[in-house]
């Protein structure tokens, strides 16, 4: 059907890390060569992990990590399109936080052990999913440990019902 070959096109096209559920934290991020060049600014040479990302609130806060510079790892499903894709300093780790939280904490691990200055976190549903990523954020030596954002739209439906 058009609709599974639009997934399937998608999902090869979406840039992944880990596949194999089996995952070692020191697997590394595949990454596609950028269609533009980079952009410096006051975050150049930070990168920031955001898990989610491509749609609502979290697309408008990559393109605006993006717009100052910032590396930026897109931790996802990549269910929906990926607006980056292609994007210099942009790349994406597939997994499913909520179906295989092992292999999403082994992601988170490593790529905080590579240094990040904050994980941004639009995707989180029980306190279970906040401590998968607090518990597994580690600084490199010397390096100070990254900022733990959660954003939730949850308050503006309530305030509505």
């Amino acid at each position: 059907s058009v609709w599974r070959e639009r997934v399937e096109r998608h999902r090869s096209r979406c840039r992944t890390v880990g596949r194999d559920s089996r995952m070692t934290s020191n697997a590394p991020l595949q990454i596609d060569d950028p269609l533009e060049p980079r952009i410096q600014g006051p975050l150049s040479g930070k990168r920031y992990i955001v898990i989610g990302g491509t749609q609502f609130m979290g697309r408008h806060l990559v393109e605006k990590l993006l717009s100052q510079g910032a590396d930026v790892v897109l931790v996802n499903r990549c269910k929906t399109t990926n607006p980056f894709h292609g994007r210099a300093g942009v790349s994406t780790a597939r997994c499913d936080r909520l179906n295989q939280r092992k292999k999403f904490r082994n992601i988170i691990r490593a790529q905080t052990a590579l240094g990040c200055a904050g994980v941004v976190d639009f995707v989180c549903f029980k306190p279970d999913h906040i401590r998968d990523v607090t518990s597994c954020i580690t600084p490199p030596d010397g390096h100070p440990a990254p900022h733990y954002v959660f954003i939730s739209s949850d308050s503006i439906f309530m305030a509505v019902d």
